[in-house]
């Protein structure tokens, strides 16, 4: 399946859904690095106005366009799998609103060095220099700026945590171990669900604090409830894949004792706050995943036909 096991052969695979300026821009800072990848493919995940528009001022590009919007994870699992099925050493994942420095990928490299490992940059706020976008769990503590992650660090890299999907090199010899991306996920537990399967499989994992890679603020919020712990509170016409996803996270992850209390600690707090249809929705889709049926709409065979309608492969 994979004809190169080297990372000096690396694709970038950018998934883009309905932002054609924020994916020039992300195009743009691909083409700009002191080490440029070897190849560059574009996902273009159903976009109301095909990306196909965009790419064709660059030339040299790959493209596949799916005729549904089968979400990162459906986007990322056909990147991933289609660069490595070209002979790719090492893909480079991002979505279309993050933008790497000049020495992103460069950095990145020279802290993977020859190891089957997956690698992501410090994800910085693009507009808070020295603000993490998402943070980084580190140790007992989370870390939200880039001075500290750089204090912490080992040799230019801390072990362990990373905000995958964001600029994230995986070599090949780590995709041959871990294997694809979960297409079920769609949205919101795809990277932390492969980062988990990853520590499993026995392959390396963390963040290269010299290598920044530019990003959003995230759109969901965290709610603090103190002894219990944070949750994630996410916009309510998309929330449930989060839920479904957290579910099969917890259980395959954490084990039944940590997904029973994780599901009560949610439920609790949407029935206290009275969002009572929600906790409903919360329940249910929360067992779904937990369960790995993905069986409520939209369906595991729904997600995977997603993945299968590519409507373009090619050159542009």
């Amino acid at each position: 399946m994979i004809v190169s096991n080297s990372a000096k052969s690396v694709w970038a695979v950018v998934v883009t859904y309905n932002r054609p300026e924020l994916l020039r821009r992300s195009i743009d800072a691909i083409q700009a690095q002191t080490r440029r990848p070897d190849g560059i493919l574009v996902v273009d995940n159903a976009s109301d106005e095909p990306a196909r528009h965009v790419l064709a001022s660059y030339g040299g590009l790959d493209h596949i366009r799916v005729q549904k919007n089968a979400g990162g994870a459906g986007g990322f699992y056909l990147g991933m799998k289609s660069a490595f099925e070209k002979g790719a050493g090492a893909v480079w994942l991002m979505d279309d609103d993050g933008a790497p420095d000049p020495d992103g990928l460069e950095n990145l490299l020279q802290s993977a060095g020859e190891k089957p490992i997956i690698l992501n940059p410090l994800v910085v706020n693009q507009d808070v220099p020295d603000e993490l976008s998402f943070g980084l769990d580190v140790g007992s503590k989370l870390v939200f700026s880039v001075s500290e992650a750089r204090e912490r660090a080992t040799d230019g890299v801390l072990l362990g945590p990373a905000n995958a999907f964001n600029g994230t090199l995986i070599t090949a010899a780590a995709y041959e171990r871990v294997g694809d991306i979960k297409f079920e996920c769609f949205i919101w537990g795809d990277e932390a669900e492969y980062i988990l399967r990853a520590g499993r499989a026995g392959i390396a994992v963390g963040t290269a604090v010299n290598s920044i890679h530019r990003h959003p603020a995230p759109k969901a919020s965290m709610v603090n409830l103190g002894p219990l712990g944070t949750i994630k509170v996410c916009p309510p016409q998309r929330a449930h894949y989060h839920y479904r996803n957290l579910g099969y996270l917890m259980r395959t992850y954490g084990g039944l004792t940590k997904a029973v209390a994780k599901g009560i600690v949610h439920f609790g707090y949407y029935g206290l706050t009275g969002q009572f249809s929600e906790a409903g929705k919360f329940v249910r889709y929360y067992l779904d995943g937990a369960r790995d049926k993905y069986a409520l709409a939209p369906s595991r065979d729904e997600l995977r036909a997603m993945t299968e309608a590519k409507a373009i492969d090619a050159e542009v």
